[in-house]
């Protein structure tokens, strides 16, 4: 229910509430998790794709998630090597919504 009110000039405000379900919104992200092969960032990524998200996963080893993209990834010490396997990894998953280092 609404209530109009009248100020000083010729219009009338009126008070409107709107609600909004999920189920209403449709946006699939791009989230990429460094560090989701095990542990919590595989329950996101797992959280991720059953939401239906795109998903790409980075870490040593392959967790097979089924609906998600796996880069191999390790974070070492060498900084040159890391920054290149960064690059592939952001070449071949573009437009990232969401980032998450787990």
């Amino acid at each position: 229910m609404f209530q109009p009110s009248v100020g000083s000039s010729d219009f009338v405000v009126i008070d409107m509430k709107f609600e909004f379900r999920r189920e209403d919104i449709d946006v699939k992200k791009n989230v990429l998790i460094v560090g989701g092969t095990s542990g919590v960032g595989n329950l996101l990524a797992e959280h991720y794709v059953s939401d239906g998200h795109n998903v790409c996963i980075t870490g040593r080893k392959n967790p097979f998630l089924e609906g998600a993209t796996y880069k191999e990834l390790p974070i070492t010490n060498a900084s040159a090597s890391m920054g290149a396997d960064l690059d592939r990894v952001l070449q071949d998953f573009e437009n990232i919504n969401t980032l998450i280092y787990a």
